[in-house]
């Protein structure tokens, strides 16, 4: 097994035009960039939860330090419930937040002060990886979930006219044209 390199240029999902889609209180919108930026805001009815906003410019180095290790989080009230249900089967103090009505319950606290929303950021994350390459745009994002992700990714593939996939044989070429992708996105050379 291993790496191997493969000839054929890398793809890019490349935002040309604004793409916004709303659900009561939740909306994201895309708009075009020459970089995955995402702003997230989120705002839950719980005294820690209350609006947060965090502002990513995607690179590897930066979803390493500010994403990576922002955990999932719930509240005990709901913990036995998802269990009983089948949920959350792996999920402990180690790897979650849980809250009460009033704090964190993890004895360690937070690994940051706005961890809640840079776990939606890594959610999201995720989610745009369901389209199978990266995607080049500015994300700003109120409230939303996986759900509504997946709704918006399914919309805004039927949107022809606001995206375009876009080829690159190699990071020069991005440069050439003033893109700056996610480190991953091209191999990097080994160090000799």
């Amino acid at each position: 097994m291993g790496v191997s390199l493969q000839d054929a240029a890398k793809k890019f999902f490349l935002i040309k035009k604004p793409f916004s889609l709303k659900s009561d209180d939740k909306n994201i919108s895309v708009f075009p960039c020459r970089e995955l930026k995402i702003t997230y805001v989120i705002d839950f009815d719980h005294p820690l939860l209350a609006k947060q906003t965090y502002v990513l410019r995607f690179s590897g180095s930066a979803f390493m330090k500010e994403i990576s290790r922002a955990r999932t989080f719930g509240f005990l009230k709901d913990v036995e419930t998802l269990k009983s249900n089948g949920f959350a089967q792996g999920g402990s103090l180690d790897n979650a937040i849980v809250l009460d009505d009033f704090r964190v319950l993890n004895s360690d606290g937070l690994r940051y002060e706005d961890e809640f929303v840079r776990h939606k950021i890594l959610d999201l994350i995720g989610d745009l990886h369901l389209l199978g390459m990266p995607i080049i745009g500015h994300f700003v994002i109120h409230k939303s979930g996986h759900a509504l992700n997946h709704i918006f990714l399914t919309q805004l593939r039927k949107k022809r006219k606001c995206w375009k996939v876009v080829r690159f044989p190699d990071q020069y070429a991005c440069a050439a044209r003033q893109i700056s992708v996610p480190t991953f996105a091209f191999p990097q050379p080994a160090n000799v």
